[in-house]
């Protein structure tokens, strides 16, 4: 009897062993001419439990994965022999290289068209991936796995997560595990790292050292492969993140990819790399950053925080398409909010009618010219719900129909405390000075500050050797500022210079004798080629605030003119490097408020000083301030006891 009942439970266990679960077999079938090449996977680990498990895993979750093919994607890989050649050349290229944007508009004229992702051909893994490319991959991941110190915790279910995956996103696949471990081999045979994060650490700035963030390249609106990552060498945070999850992967740290869509107060998102952590907890970080960590000192505030999944969630409530916006119904990934920031659960009453009923409703922040949904909830009762939003920002709730959005309720503030405060105008109406467009965020404030504690000389000798100080900078800048002068001594050479060790970060330099502009040949140290950086020291003359001169050398860096000939400075006018959206003399500007159900012009006005009047405007209600003459960056804001205060 025992030897019976041990025969059925073995018969059942190879049974078990060898059944294909539905979503594997789903694949199998999508898989169509490639079936066969999965098949030879499943086969080939079927004696090897933890592999097969791992197999069935991969294949199981292979719908939605897919790479980016076709004539345009080849059209614009010839980005990557740019960068190429650039290094190769040590041809700088920062963050913003001209070089690197004209060859870049140049592949966009030949085009006919600025590249997008959704007009690319599809490579859907299921009916293109190799059994052969498969199968090493899952055996190179299983040997990570064993190999690495910090994986001695890791359960199978985290390592499918966090370690197996053979994709970041939308790349290329390619063989990686073998040339990533040899290109950061040594760091894995030098590191006295005694834990994962500060394994981690040392790992994220040897990425810092090998590549760094490019604002053309976030032009590129595909995937990198590996490969192309290690020839370009410059990319988004996204392309950054993509790369650097998996050489952490491949040397054996658990990491995945977390993202925003967009924040709560910025008109784009972000995305950055979490270590899955010894304790089980993640660590977030930016790919390739000065400073390991970052992500959780970001002036911006979270709406929505989303972990990438390899495995296809399964979401309780799932509307179709017609219902939400398509962004907002990606099954591949998971709602984090609350590991980054304070989180409520919402149940909204929808106050404003729509004609046609809805099941569900979207909850959104404001985008640089409209409101854009940060997610979506199920109505009931004439109540919208939505789940983990971030607290401290403005959010509208909005009904979705045939790709626009309708009000469905009034403007309300999700305070840190978890309270809401609705917006509404009231007949009470104000007056309202405005100073700028958009929030001052803490990367344009530090590129202002550098001017504090500089020095505006003048000088007879070309070299300043008898440099007398006119001027010194003791507050930041926060606009085109004026400096009197009251030194009686002529001067033909006149600069400002930055504190030693600091950046200058000077746009606009102008230099007067009673009203008239004096001109005369820009001077200045170091000198920086304009060309490769767009930062050189004609921009300070160019009569333009949003170009800047940027250097330094040896601690050193000045900006200025020479007049020709010996003159009486009686003012300066300077600008610091900055974003321009303080107001500008000359532009026009258009103030609106929101009414309840949409925006209405409150005034029109062109600059005639650096700030803006506007009086009898409704009162308690969110507004926006469009510059007619230039610029994109706008946002909106309410007004409270006399000042701006930005959402």
């Amino acid at each position: 009897m025992k030897y019976v009942v041990a025969l059925l439970i073995l018969v059942c266990g190879l049974f078990a062993c060898n059944q294909i679960p539905p979503d594997v077999e789903k694949v199998l079938v999508l898989a169509e001419n490639n079936r066969s090449e999965l098949e030879k996977v499943i086969t080939h680990f079927k004696h090897d439990p933890e592999k097969y498990k791992a197999a069935l895993f991969l294949i199981g979750n292979m719908d939605g994965q897919y790479s980016y093919q076709g004539e345009m994607v080849e059209h614009f890989k010839a980005i990557f022999d740019v960068l190429d050649s650039l290094h190769r050349n040590n041809i700088k290229v920062p963050i913003t290289s001209p070089i690197l944007l004209h060859a870049w508009d140049s592949l966009v004229a030949a085009e006919g068209s600025t590249p997008q992702a959704q007009d690319a051909e599809i490579a859907r893994d299921h009916q293109t991936l190799s059994a052969a490319y498969l199968i090493q991959h899952i055996d190179w991941s299983f040997k990570v796995w064993k190999e690495s110190p910090w994986c001695k915790n890791l359960s199978f279910e985290q390592f499918c997560e966090y370690l197996l995956p053979y994709r970041a996103s939308h790349e290329t696949p390619e063989i990686f595990h073998e040339r990533l471990r040899k290109r950061f081999g040594t760091l894995q045979d030098t590191s006295k790292a005694n834990n994962s994060c500060d394994f981690t650490d040392q790992f994220n700035k040897q990425v810092r050292a090998f590549a760094s963030v490019s604002n053309t390249m976030r032009l590129y609106p595909f995937d990198f492969s590996i490969s192309q990552m290690e020839k370009g060498r410059r990319g988004s945070c996204a392309h950054l993140s993509q790369y650097e999850v998996m050489a952490l992967r491949a040397n054996g740290v658990p990491a995945a990819i977390d993202y925003t869509p967009m924040w709560g107060d910025l008109n784009r998102g972000h995305q950055w790399d979490v270590l899955l952590q010894e304790n089980g907890t993640c660590y977030a970080f930016d790919a390739a950053a000065s400073g390991f960590g970052g992500v959780y000192n970001y002036p911006y505030r979270f709406s929505k925080v989303f972990r990438k999944t390899f495995a296809t969630q399964h979401p309780i409530d799932t509307p179709s398409i017609h219902e939400v916006p398509a962004m907002l119904l990606n099954n591949k990934q998971r709602d984090v909010t609350e590991e980054y920031t304070l989180v409520s659960d919402l149940e909204i009453p929808l106050t404003i009618d729509f004609e046609i009923p809805r099941d569900y409703a979207v909850i959104c922040t404001f985008n640089t010219k409209s409101w854009s949904a940060q997610s979506y909830g199920p109505v009931k009762n004439k109540k919208a719900t939505f789940t983990k939003m971030g607290r401290n920002l403005l959010y509208i709730v909005m009904y979705y129909y045939q790709g626009t959005y309708y009000p469905a309720t009034k403007p309300f503030i999700l305070q840190n405390s978890g309270s809401i405060q609705y917006l509404q105008h009231t007949p009470p109406h104000q007056e309202m000075q405005l100073l700028r467009k958009y929030p001052r965020f803490i990367g344009t404030l530090n590129y202002m500050s550098a001017m504090v504690g500089g020095r505006f000389q003048g000088a007879n000798k070309q070299d300043f050797s008898d440099s007398v100080n006119l001027f010194t900078v003791t507050e930041v800048p926060e606009k085109i500022e004026t400096a009197l002068i009251s030194q009686q001594q002529l001067f033909r050479y006149v600069r400002f210079i930055a504190p030693h060790g600091i950046r200058t970060n000077v746009a606009e330099l102008k230099f007067f004798q009673g009203a008239t502009q004096l001109f005369g040949k820009t001077i200045g140290f170091p000198d920086v080629s304009q060309e490769e950086t767009g930062t050189g020291l004609i921009n300070v003359s160019d009569g333009d605030p949003a170009t800047y001169f940027s250097g330094i050398k040896d601690s050193i860096s000045w900006a200025g003119l020479d007049l020709g000939k010996p003159k009486k400075i009686t003012r300066i006018r300077y600008c610091p490097r900055s974003d321009t959206n303080f107001i500008l003399e000359g532009d026009t500007y258009e103030l609106r408020y929101w009414d309840g159900e949409k925006w209405v012009v409150a005034g029109k006005q062109t600059a005639t000083e650096q700030r803006l009047l506007f009086k009898d405007v409704p009162a308690g209600t969110v507004y926006i301030l469009h510059d007619l003459s230039k610029g994109n960056e706008e946002r909106i804001f309410t007004y409270e006891n006399g000042k701006q205060v930005w959402w």
